[in-house]
């Protein structure tokens, strides 16, 4: 089965692209503005992603499973997602950091919070709920432009407008508590999108 046409039809079927209960912060992708800029993403880091212990993996295992990396952050699906792998902590610090291949103006950040992998047949069950979710994230730019959003606890993709101009890197911060897993305590951000004038 190809995962990659599969995937936006799974992300049409089951993301609600509604703004949150913060309407301050978020906003419907109908009112989008500027253009995709993730084609002028070069490289993306992270202060830690969590390795899975003891994990065998065979022919019948998806190239997905069981990677945390960033780089899943941008790889286009919805059922991949960053972990953080600091075992003193649910997230609080932790950080991801997107560098641009050439200065861009941002306008739009699109997340899709918490691990959205909804394959019930790999076994592992509600994935969402079992992994925690960001509740908060501070935004920052090479230039010092400082946004804080406040994600709500919800499927699908979420939206923050931004002014950020000539951006060759953004960190993206995990501030203060989560929202709890009810099974593991790594706290994941299944994708990330931008937009921009430039």
């Amino acid at each position: 089965m190809d995962w990659k046409i599969l995937s936006p039809l799974l992300m049409l079927l089951q993301g609600d692209c509604s703004p949150g209960s913060d309407e301050a912060t978020t906003r419907s992708e109908k009112a989008s503005i500027g253009t995709v800029v993730d084609g002028r993403i070069s490289s993306i880091s992270a202060s830690s992603y969590h390795t899975p212990v003891g994990h065998i993996r065979s022919p019948k295992t998806p190239p997905w499973e069981h990677v945390f990396e960033p780089r899943m952050l941008m790889d286009g699906s919805l059922q991949t997602c960053w972990q953080e792998g600091n075992d003193d902590t649910r997230g609080d610090g932790e950080w991801v950091i997107v560098y641009f291949k050439e200065a861009t103006d941002l306008t739009e950040i699109r997340l899709a919070n918490g691990c959205q992998d909804y394959w019930s047949d790999a076994g592992w069950g509600d994935l969402y709920s079992k992994n925690p979710r960001v509740k908060k994230l501070k935004i920052e730019s090479n230039k010092g432009d400082t946004e804080f959003w406040n994600l709500s606890d919800t499927g699908g993709w979420q939206t923050l407008s931004v002014d950020m101009k000539d951006v060759s890197n953004l960190t993206l911060t995990i501030v203060g508590d989560v929202y709890r897993g009810t099974k593991w305590s790594d706290a994941a951000i299944s994708e990330l999108s931008f937009r921009g004038k430039k």
